[in-house]
């Protein structure tokens, strides 16, 4: 079927019909560049990637926004990212970024960085927990996001949070294990 190019949106590299509206006039773009230029006053915005920050043209293809509500944007490389590792984020990626000011992105950052594994022990696991220095933020229910060391197995994490309340435990362990 030929479309008639009247009704193709008036973005030089789209080729997707005009947004048409129930009182039969015709929108000068499609539904997203339609969408674009009533939020941001550009069919084609300049956007920040709400993973790595860069800056790319909307229109780019590949390039995607936020699953999760949000109105975030990714570049196409965060985007690849994004679909390659999802299954690997945990279910709330909300509470990663509320309370240690980590992004999807850095989360998967650090997973690829630690091989998949737990930072300290090195061991696979499905479940991470981010780690990270309780005397950075003292009183917060939020990190300043610096002071984030990595992503730790339950096990790890907690035997870390042990021996940050007493440092001594380390070495009493270490003599009470010597046979």
């Amino acid at each position: 079927m030929d479309i008639d190019m009247d009704f193709i949106c008036e973005v030089e590299t789209c080729s997707r019909i005009q947004e048409f509206m129930s009182n039969g006039s015709i929108k000068r773009f499609c539904v997203t560049h339609e969408h674009m230029n009533r939020t941001h006053g550009n069919p084609q915005p300049e956007i920040h990637c709400g993973g790595c920050d860069s800056v790319f043209i909307f229109d780019t293809p590949g390039s995607t926004r936020s699953k999760t509500g949000a109105d975030k944007h990714y570049c196409v490389a965060c985007t690849d990212l994004l679909f390659r590792y999802k299954h690997l984020l945990p279910k709330s990626t909300n509470h990663i970024v509320s309370t240690y000011r980590v992004s999807v992105i850095d989360y998967i950052n650090m997973l690829v960085a630690q091989n998949f594994s737990c930072k300290l022990c090195k061991e696979p696991t499905k479940k991470f927990v981010i780690d990270h220095d309780h005397s950075c933020c003292p009183g917060n229910k939020a990190t300043c996001g610096k002071c984030v060391r990595g992503l730790l197995c339950y096990y790890c994490n907690t035997f870390i949070g042990y021996i940050e309340l007493k440092p001594k435990l380390i070495q009493s362990v270490s003599e009470y294990l010597k046979p």
